[in-house]
């Protein structure tokens, strides 16, 4: 079971109390907004997982969102695949169904095509809402000391627009010699993306080159 908990909002009005142990955090505001995000995850058996998702406001005093899904994931298929319902303050109660499909094209996995979809449905089973989008996803380990890069370049099928994300994880070690990690994302430009795509491109050109040198 997997459980972690996340706030949204003004900070000032959290009060930390770190002398006690463990350290507690009360909301000492009366007009701010606080968002608290809270996730649990229940492991049902080695490839299925029972995830819920909810979020209150307390400025409303109101659940604001909820989800329970039910994801599987199929070893030998390298997939996701996902089924349960939602309900958010917009769009009320709606069901939904999702996957994804990884597809590597390197020996290492480091880089991959991946595959996704998904349909959201209401209540009343009347307005399916599909979306479906590809990526090339490229995992660079040790880019630099403590830090590891992952570039996303990806195309949204049904609503025609394209996007690029770097992702930055910063390793770091505490006094205890515990590991830590953050992670940081940014959204690139159209030039950008063109970079990242060609570059891609003429790394998988190198790498499968290599593969076939050594095969042979």
């Amino acid at each position: 079971m997997e459980t972690s908990l996340r706030y949204a909002g003004d900070s000032t009005a959290l009060r930390i109390n770190t002398n006690k142990r463990p350290p507690t955090v009360r909301y000492a505001g009366d007009s701010s907004s606080l968002k608290v995000h809270a996730k649990q995850k229940f492991r049902i058996d080695s490839n299925t997982r029972l995830q819920l998702n909810g979020e209150l406001d307390t400025r409303i005093g109101v659940l604001t969102f909820f989800s329970a899904l039910l994801r599987y994931f199929p070893p030998e298929l390298s997939a996701k695949i996902g089924a349960g319902l939602q309900y958010d303050r917009r769009d009320k109660l709606h069901y939904t169904i999702h996957g994804k499909k990884s597809f590597p094209l390197t020996p290492d996995r480091f880089v991959s095509f991946v595959v996704k979809g998904r349909c959201d449905i209401d209540k009343e089973f009347k307005k399916p809402t599909p979306s479906g989008a590809a990526e090339l996803v490229w995992n660079i380990l040790d880019f630099q000391r403590d830090q590891d890069v992952r570039l996303k370049v990806g195309y949204e099928i049904l609503d025609k627009w394209h996007w690029c994300t770097v992702f930055v994880r910063k390793e770091a070690y505490g006094k205890q010699g515990r590991k830590s990690g953050s992670m940081a994302h940014r959204t690139c430009t159209n030039l950008q993306i063109f970079w990242v795509v060609a570059g891609s491109v003429i790394f998988l050109f190198f790498i499968n080159q290599i593969v076939t040198k050594t095969d042979a």
